[in-house]
């Protein structure tokens, strides 16, 4: 979100373990404004903690705990994997829609093949005194055994680790515990670890061992994520109704080799090389405003920069008024349906400089008598201002024509005015063209100052933005970086 307007974290389920973070946003005229918060329930991290359908079945040997050990084998084939799994198990199985087929085929792999779920520690409630796990206790239910992993296995996963877990990452902490059934026979083990899951929860199979890789929380490019009532799911083809469409990866380490920076200088930084990405995503630098889009972005915070993760994502989407994101058809690449419409461009942004930047303390616009200079005097200050350009963009400067003129006759007002076509719309059928103008309009100029000094101010201004819509600078950029 922009720095100075924030919705604040995404709502997360009271179970999801791992905090939310806002996107970094910037509107589809380039200003960045904020991404209105989610309807309540939305999540980007899983909803870790989940049963073993059906449990471990068994008939006997029961599991003993001596010596304070901790668990101990069931015996029973369908939880024999589980069971025994230890600190860096691997544990994959096929899932179902179907509760009581889900899970049931638990088994240990290699951790360099596809898994869903990475043990970082055993928790053997048997070994804990009193009613509330003993033999024949009440099943917890899912509240208490969040609770739990709260309790055991956020630390758990953060020694696994050794304090190098991303709680804003890709990978959120879970566990793994037996279903109604499965305690009723007496089962009191359970598996902290570590899982991949969906915008929504859906656990999602990967490969590696988490401290092996980077854990930062991104897509691929191209990737389009779903949407349910204006809230992110899975990623579905992009075909499909979504939410928004993940148009690049950013490492930060290539701009912030050293210390973590800060929140500000992220969104300086991603504000360009996000907004360069779409134009390239894309297709044109109009592309986004002409489709009504909001670019957005993540940023990294203190724990992800400490944990080791360096990526996020740039992504396209359409806010909603109400908050949340509207309905997108088809890839922002090519034509989309918004909210079951094509989006209908917005009128062109005028590209002359109407509306002055008035020195500090000056007087508003208008309120003083007009200054009187000679029209020599006026283009010495045009020439003084173009003197202002740094050499390296003055030479790039071609095929441009600077004129002074009393007023615009269709607009008295206007201050400036570039005409021509830009040099990044430029393109190898360009030639034989007649010459690009920008155009310094003196009596409107001076109508609104009041000393010369005034006129040096307004006039360099003036100059430098027009300058700036040659080399393809959009009027609410320049606005923004105080040349409006």
């Amino acid at each position: 979100m922009s720095s100075d307007q924030s919705n604040g974290a995404e709502p997360q389920p009271e179970n999801s373990g791992q905090p939310g973070k806002a996107p970094r946003s910037m509107s589809a005229t380039t200003t960045r404004r904020a991404l209105a918060a989610v309807a309540a329930g939305a999540v980007v991290a899983a909803i870790a903690t989940f049963a073993i359908a059906g449990g471990f079945n068994r008939s006997e040997n029961l599991p003993t705990h001596s010596n304070g050990s901790g668990p101990q084998a069931t015996g029973a084939v369908e939880g024999d994997a589980f069971s025994s799994a230890v600190a860096g198990d691997c544990l994959d199985w096929t899932p179902s829609n179907d509760p009581q087929e889900d899970r049931k085929d638990v088994a240990k792999v290699d951790c360099s093949e596809q898994h869903r779920f990475e043990v970082a520690a055993p928790l053997d409630l048997g070994v804990y005194p009193g009613a509330e796990f003993g033999p024949g206790s009440r099943y917890p239910g899912a509240l208490r055994f969040a609770a739990l992993r709260d309790e055991h296995c956020v630390p758990a996963v953060d020694s696994y680790l050794g304090a190098k877990f991303d709680p804003y990452g890709k990978f959120s902490v879970g566990l793994m515990f037996p279903s109604e059934s499965g305690w009723a026979s007496g089962e009191r083990t359970l598996r902290c670890g570590l899982q991949f899951s969906s915008t929504a929860g859906t656990l999602l199979p990967f490969t590696g061992r988490v401290a092996e890789q980077d854990q930062s929380n991104i897509w691929d490019p191209g990737t389009c994520i779903g949407i349910n009532q204006n809230v992110p799911t899975d990623p579905v083809d992009c075909a499909q109704p979504h939410a928004f469409e993940v148009i690049s990866v950013v490492d930060l380490a290539t701009q912030f080799p050293a210390s973590m920076p800060s929140v500000e200088d992220q969104d300086k930084y991603l504000e360009g090389v996000c907004t360069q990405a779409a134009n390239e995503y894309l297709g044109s630098a109009d592309a986004l405003r002409d489709k009504t889009l909001t670019l957005f972005w993540d940023n990294l915070e203190l724990d992800s920069w400490l944990a080791g993760s360096r990526r996020v994502n740039c992504s396209v989407g359409k806010e909603t008024d109400a908050g949340g994101f509207s309905t997108i058809t088809g890839s922002a690449k090519g034509e989309i349906l918004i909210n079951g419409a094509a989006p209908v461009p917005p009128p062109p942004v005028p590209e002359g400089r109407s509306v002055p930047t008035p020195l500090p303390g000056a007087a508003p616009p208008g309120t003083d008598v007009a200054v009187s200079m000679t029209p020599g005097r006026f283009e010495e200050l045009v020439g003084d201002a173009l003197d202002l350009i740094p050499p390296q963009l003055a030479a790039a400067i071609d095929n441009v024509v600077v004129l002074v003129d009393d007023r615009n006759d269709e607009d008295p007002h206007l201050l400036g005015l570039y005409h021509g076509i830009a040099l990044t719309e430029r393109d190898s059928h360009y030639g034989g063209s007649l010459p690009d103008t920008i155009t310094v309009y003196r009596d409107a100029l001076l109508d609104i100052c009041s000393s010369e000094e005034e006129v040096v101010h307004e006039v360099a201004v003036t100059v430098i933005h027009e300058v700036a819509h040659y080399f393809g600078i959009e009027e609410d950029r320049l606005h923004e970086l105080g040349w409006g």
